[in-house]
């Protein structure tokens, strides 16, 4: 029974990781469409995760704490590098 389970969960899981990936790649699609300047599209992009990434960050903030770990940066503002925008760290 647990095996089957966690066959299931697993299924989700990689469902979840597609469904997000072909979503977030069909907002860039309709975003450069609408506005045809790629700095423009990762800009909006960046806004939209922008309370997401604020919430990750903080949890890893929050963990490397509790942990007793030194914390020495936590950026939550974009840095764009050619095509890659990395969102946090």
């Amino acid at each position: 029974m647990s095996v089957v389970l966690i066959g299931v969960v697993v299924v989700e899981l990689i469902l979840l990781f597609l469904i997000s990936r072909l979503s977030i790649k069909r907002l860039f699609e309709v975003l450069r469409v609408l506005f045809r300047r790629d700095s423009m599209v990762f800009s909006i992009i960046t806004w939209i995760f922008f309370p997401g990434t604020v919430i990750h960050e903080l949890a890893h903030f929050m963990m490397a704490t509790a942990l007793f770990l030194k914390v020495r940066d936590i950026h939550v503002f974009p840095v764009w590098d050619g095509s890659f925008i990395k969102l946090g760290s």
